[in-house]
């Protein structure tokens, strides 16, 4: 996926990763995400991987807040 971006994109995206949804719920899997992507990246890329506080309602209260603000009319 990195490939399809510049370098300085690509070091941006790598950076701030924001996992959300049910599956993030299983064990080592934040963990797994950050080494795939670590194993994709140059040597000594900054890697940043963060979880929703609720990943399983997150999403939902997201496009939720969306749908109900003018900016989506």
């Amino acid at each position: 996926m990195f490939s399809r971006f510049n370098s300085e994109q690509s070091a941006l995206l790598a950076s701030n990763i924001f996992l959300t949804g049910g599956g993030v719920n299983i064990d080592g899997f934040s963990t797994r995400v950050e080494n795939e992507v670590r194993m994709n990246r140059p040597f000594q890329s900054q890697i940043g991987v963060s979880v929703a506080n609720d990943p399983i309602f997150d999403a939902w209260r997201g496009a939720a807040s969306f749908a109900s603000s003018e900016e989506s009319q």
